[in-house]
């Protein structure tokens, strides 16, 4: 049998139903009692479970979506404590696909059947967004839950524990389950996902369009037929799905750009804000640096915290953040933080004349760097004399120069010294005096005291 399918964009709050089910999330009031005119607790004979009051369907109703399950919380959906009247345990759920665990993120439905109506041939199918892991079809599996978060689903729209021993309600209660052939105590038959025509059956269908039974582990199932007759007793079933991966909209953003100079060690990149949006999948962040631009190309780092200490590093680097849920292929990205390593420049200090005599001059000369800035102090003050690159200067003494050289913030230093000469005190004397009364070749002046005094020139 062929049916057929509704059209929409399937979503979390809308699975795909074929024509003979439909999606009502908000519900007419007490829509998961049993459909039972008698008695209190609104047990009562309107009809329940479908908007409109002719369509008869089998309804689909999202309870809670992006539910972290905690122990409390699965305890609740299993409902495994005592039961109200004998003692004993509810039955397990049926899972799948590794079932129900601590942290999963889960959406909740309701499916069920609350019309006097026979399905079991032309039976309900939903086509959910997220993969079914666990469904539970007994009446204790259908209860009141504290993670409900439908904010159209009120607390007295549930049937609850506290209320079932009340007023003999007890065997109201339990006609909110399905009845197959052979129901053995909540304990999964293979006549359950038997289409039949003359018993309540219900099918779990994977991805293939193979029909699976519980603690199946293999392809992902979406599918759940409900083949059921209601005799207006109600057939109600919990299904619990994953998330379906949605990757995030939003990467976030890292800060802390830095600058330094030849090889240096930057601090680690700062997480200004998480990545954000998206739901299943496993929240993922990883880094990627360029050391070409801030728009790549990029090269993957094993790292997946919010920020990242690049280490010592000789060049430039640029550093972003990725962001996804399902497939790294989708992520989204921050932002380049750029750091930024500076060539320290050269400084090469000379002077026209490094010897001079007191009371002269000198040009000291610093090789030109593009875009720098110089400085000229003695050597020993912190006192700047000079910012120009060839400043004329006239110590008095021998003094040693320093030239700093700056460009991008760093620096280079280079010294150089000028010998500063005095003049002498005595000019020293020579001897060797002559005369002759005609023409004679006179013999060698000669030094007798030197000159004294004076330094340098």
């Amino acid at each position: 049998m062929i049916i057929s399918f509704n059209s929409y964009s399937q979503t979390a709050t809308n699975p795909s139903v074929n024509s003979y089910a439909m999606v009502v999330n908000n519900p007419v009031s007490n829509a998961f009692y049993a459909n039972i005119s008698s008695g209190n607790h609104v047990f009562t004979g309107s009809c329940c479970g479908q908007q409109g009051g002719s369509s008869e369907k089998v309804v689909v109703t999202y309870e809670s979506l992006n539910l972290t399950l905690t122990s409390q919380l699965i305890s609740e959906l299993k409902n495994s404590t005592s039961t109200y009247s004998d003692g004993g345990t509810a039955p397990n759920l049926l899972s799948f696909n590794g079932g129900l665990n601590v942290g999963d993120v889960v959406n909740v439905y309701m499916v069920y059947l609350n019309d006097d109506v026979n399905r079991r041939s032309l039976y309900g199918e939903v086509e959910f967004e997220g993969e079914i892991l666990a469904v539970g079809m007994d009446w204790q599996h259908t209860l009141w839950f504290s993670g409900i978060n439908n904010p159209y689903l009120g607390t007295n729209d549930y049937p609850r524990w506290s209320w079932a021993n009340n007023d003999n309600k007890a065997g109201k209660f339990e006609d909110r389950k399905f009845e197959p052939n052979s129901y053995n105590s909540g304990n999964f038959q293979n006549a359950w996902d038997n289409q039949n025509t003359s018993k309540d059956w219900f099918q779990l269908v994977d991805v293939n369009g193979s029909v699976r039974s519980p603690n199946y582990n293999g392809n992902a199932i979406k599918k759940f037929r409900l083949g059921c007759s209601n005799g207006a007793k109600g057939d109600f079933f919990r299904v619990i799905t994953t998330v379906a991966c949605q990757e995030p909209t939003g990467a976030g953003s890292i800060g802390n750009p830095q600058s330094g100079c030849g090889s240096f060690n930057p601090s680690a990149t700062t997480n200004i804000s998480s990545g954000s949006g998206g739901s299943g999948g496993t929240p993922t962040y990883f880094w990627q640096y360029s050391t070409s631009s801030s728009s790549g190309p990029w090269n993957n780092i094993a790292s997946n915290s919010t920020t990242y200490n690049l280490g010592t590093i000789s060049q430039t680097y640029w550093l972003r953040r990725g962001y996804y849920r399902c497939n790294s292929s989708a992520a989204v990205y921050t932002s380049a933080v750029q750091m930024t390593v500076n060539s320290t420049p050269t400084a090469n200090a000379s002077a026209s004349t490094s010897s001079i005599c007191s009371g002269q001059s000198t040009t000291l000369s610093a090789t030109s760097v593009s875009g720098a800035s110089y400085a000229w102090r003695v050597v020993g003050s912190s006192t700047v004399i000079s910012t120009s690159r060839t400043p004329t200067v006239s110590p008095s003494s021998t003094t040693t120069y320093q030239l700093t050289v700056t460009k991008n913030g760093c620096s280079a230093t280079d010294n150089v010294t000028i010998t500063v000469g005095t003049e002498i005190t005595g000019a020293g004397s020579i001897n060797g005096a002559e005369s002759q009364c005609t023409s004679y070749d006179p013999g060698n002046i000669v030094n007798s005291l030197s000159a004294q005094g004076g330094s340098g020139g």
